[in-house]
């Protein structure tokens, strides 16, 4: 990744080609919510791993937005389409908190004031939604103005999304809602 003879100021990453390949080295997970300890599992309730996840994303929009020139996206991988919903349900619940809490913006605003605000940033992508529902906005998922169609969407709740060939440059954090939504060993390649 580089430009002439200097390095991208971006670079995640440096390493050779044939180094990765000879390492069986692709890229590193980095899981953000460890549940294991010394003493075993650590229960976190969902609402926990909603305040992980959505400070992760607002960390990702800090980090790598670029003043607001590219949108992270979160994508919660589902295994079906009645828990996809219900899951979009009780995360727009925990945005809604969520920004109130964190955001000077939405500071002293009630529940059902930020519920709207949070629901138009999420999409749920299922085959039981009607596509016109939803397609527009995917299209243009990397929209960044809010006024845009797209343009407010940063998480997106679906099923078998990403085994469909879909492809988006900045899905900056994927999150298995169940366990065994990632036991597959394509799923994690695709």
């Amino acid at each position: 990744p580089y430009n002439k003879d200097e390095y991208f100021t971006d670079v995640i990453f440096n390493t050779w080609m044939k180094h990765t390949v000879e390492e069986k080295y692709i890229k590193k997970i980095n899981p953000i919510i460890h549940t294991e300890s010394d003493e075993g599992d650590i229960e976190i309730t969902k609402e926990q791993k909603y305040e992980q996840i959505l400070k992760t994303h607002f960390d990702n929009k800090k980090r790598y937005g670029y003043g607001g020139k590219v949108k992270p996206i979160t994508i919660f991988i589902n295994n079906f389409q009645t828990t996809a919903g219900k899951n979009r349900d009780e995360f727009v619940k925990s945005l809604a908190k969520f920004l109130e809490k964190t955001l000077p913006e939405y500071k002293g605003m009630s529940g059902t004031q930020l519920e709207p605000i949070a629901l138009r940033k999420t999409i749920l992508v299922t085959a039981d939604n009607d596509s016109k529902e939803y397609k527009e906005q995917l299209d243009k998922i990397e929209e960044t103005d809010p006024g845009q169609i797209g343009g407010e969407v940063e998480f997106i709740f679906a099923v078998n999304k990403l085994s469909e060939g879909w492809d988006v440059d900045n899905v900056f954090q994927i999150v298995p809602t169940e366990e065994r939504v990632f036991n597959s060993k394509l799923l994690i390649s695709q």
